[in-house]
C-alpha cells in the first residue's frame, strides 16, 4: 500500500509558530518592530506548507 497525494506549496513557518500551545494560547501579544523583524527570513529555521489537493492509497 502507497500513499499518494499532490500537493502546492503555499509558504514557509517555523516550529515555533505551529506548536499547539500558541494555538490555544488565550494572551495573545503584539510583536515589537525588532521581534517582527528577527523573526523573519531565516531560512535555516522555515518549514514549508503544502496544500493537499487530493490523497489516496494507490494499489502497487
Amino acid at each position: 500500500m502507497n500513499l499518494c497525494y499532490y500537493s502546492i506549496k503555499v509558504g514557509t513557518t517555523t516550529k515555533e509558530s505551529i506548536k499547539l500551545e500558541n494555538e490555544i494560547n488565550q494572551y495573545s501579544r503584539v510583536l515589537t518592530e525588532e521581534e517582527f523583524d528577527t523573526s523573519i527570513n531565516r531560512p535555516d529555521n522555515e518549514l514549508p506548507i503544502y496544500d493537499i489537493i487530493i490523497a489516496g492509497v494507490r494499489n502497487g
